[in-house]
C-alpha cells in the first residue's frame, strides 16, 4: 500500500564543484572563540609559583619513611586493630550478659582506640609520602619539558 503512495528515488547528484555547508541550530548560539594571548612573564611566574608549591610539598614529605615500609607497618597495625576490635566485641557481649564490669570494657576500648589512632597516623604519613613522590615526579616532568 505504501509503495503506491510513495516511491523512493535516489537523490540527484550535486553539480560539479558544489560545496556543502551544514548548518545546525546549536551553531548559532556559540560565540566566536577568542584565544587569549599569554605574555611570557606571566607564564614564567606561573611556572615558578607551581615549582615553589611542588618543592614545598616535597620538603613536607621528605622526613617520612618509604611508601613500602609505611604500607607494611599499616598492614601490621591494622591486623592488631582487627584483633583488638574482636576482643572488644567479645568483652562488650560479656558486659551485656553481666559477666564483667563496664570498667574492663572501657580499658579495652581505650587500647583499641590507641591502635586505631596509630593506623590513622600511619595512613596520614603514607599520604604525605605519596604526595611528596607525586610532586617530585611533577617537578621532574616540568624541568624535562623546560630544558
Amino acid at each position: 500500500m505504501i509503495r503506491k503512495i510513495f516511491t523512493p528515488r535516489a537523490p540527484k547528484p550535486a553539480p560539479e564543484g558544489a560545496r556543502f555547508r551544514f548548518h545546525f541550530a546549536s551553531d548559532a548560539a556559540k560565540p566566536p572563540v577568542v584565544v587569549p594571548t599569554v605574555q611570557l612573564d606571566d607564564a614564567v611566574s606561573r611556572v615558578q609559583a607551581e615549582l615553589a608549591s611542588l618543592r614545598a610539598t616535597v620538603a613536607a614529605g621528605s622526613g617520612t619513611r618509604s611508601a613500602g615500609e609505611l604500607q607494611a607497618d599499616i598492614g601490621r597495625t591494622q591486623a592488631e586493630a582487627t584483633a583488638a576490635s574482636k576482643v572488644l566485641e567479645r568483652k562488650r557481649a560479656q558486659c551485656v550478659a553481666g559477666l564483667i564490669e563496664i570498667a574492663e570494657v572501657a580499658e579495652i576500648e581505650r587500647e583499641r582506640n590507641s591502635v586505631a589512632a596509630k593506623v590513622r597516623a600511619l595512613q596520614d604519613e603514607l599520604q604525605k609520602r605519596n604526595a611528596a613522590d607525586a610532586a617530585q615526579t611533577a617537578i621532574d616532568s616540568i624541568l624535562r619539558a623546560v630544558v
